[in-house]
């Protein structure tokens, strides 16, 4: 008969185990945040039952089990990102473009935030309407490729449901060979125009992403938003958090 004290010791063990399981899962998924909340509740049940065992030829396997989980490649990385987050929910970021002015690429406004923890990001821009403003939603996935970051969508919201529709599908196609999917919706009344990243982040932008001059497609400023003249816009970068308490 077994006792009740080896039984609780299972149980603690088997809920260990599923805790760490799903730790490690939303870990691979970049949610960060819960995978650490996960992990420490894993961690203690593990220590609770090695606390408990009776027999001692068991300790040394429990103490093993510990170690790997907080030795797992990346528990130091997501601890950084983690505090790093913390700080970033604390403040807000404007940047002032002035009419005219070049230099400002989306990458060299945002680009510093579409790092290893973005898993997805959700675009709302309600006049992606003409070839050129397609062309700016292009460069935008071009440099979320050029990353080489763990994104699997990538969300559009937009207005209009038939124009250019032939552009989203080529666009589409061209990310599901990067191992991206793309999604579009359509909201007739959208007005808000920002970026939302999986880790927070919200990007807003005063004229979405078309903050430039019309350009000649034989140009060389078509294909370098380095060169490209700016209109007179606002780009403000903040947290989900803080974007939560301003609103509250």
């Amino acid at each position: 008969m077994a006792d009740s004290g080896s039984a609780s010791v299972g149980e603690i063990d088997v809920s260990a185990i599923n805790l760490l399981k799903g730790a490690v899962e939303l870990d691979l998924n970049g949610k960060y945040d819960e995978a650490t909340c996960f992990y420490q509740e894993g961690t203690k049940l593990l220590v609770e039952a090695h606390k408990a065992i009776s027999e001692k030829c068991k300790q040394p396997e429990y103490r093993q089990q510990l170690q790997e989980h907080l030795d797992r490649p990346g528990a130091q990385d997501r601890k950084n990102f983690l505090s790093q987050e913390k700080e970033d929910a604390k403040k807000v970021t404007k940047i002032k473009i002035e009419e005219n002015s070049t230099g400002h690429s989306y990458d060299k406004l945002f680009g510093h935030y579409l790092n290893q923890h973005v898993t997805s990001i959700e675009v709302d821009d309600p006049y992606l309407l003409t070839d050129f403003q397609i062309n700016n939603f292009k460069m935008l996935c071009d440099l979320i490729v050029g990353k080489k970051i763990p994104v699997k969508t990538i969300i559009v919201n937009t207005k209009s449901k038939n124009s250019q529709k032939e552009s989203f599908e080529k666009i589409k196609k061209s990310l599901d060979r990067n191992k991206i999917e793309l999604i579009i919706k359509h909201y007739p009344t959208l007005h808000d125009r920002e970026i939302r990243l999986s880790t927070g982040i919200v990007i807003g932008l005063g004229r979405g992403l078309d903050i430039f001059h019309n350009c000649d497609i034989s140009s060389q400023e078509y294909y370098n938003l380095e060169l490209r003249r700016c209109h007179d816009t606002t780009v403000t970068i903040t947290h989900k958090n803080l974007t939560r308490d301003l609103t509250s």
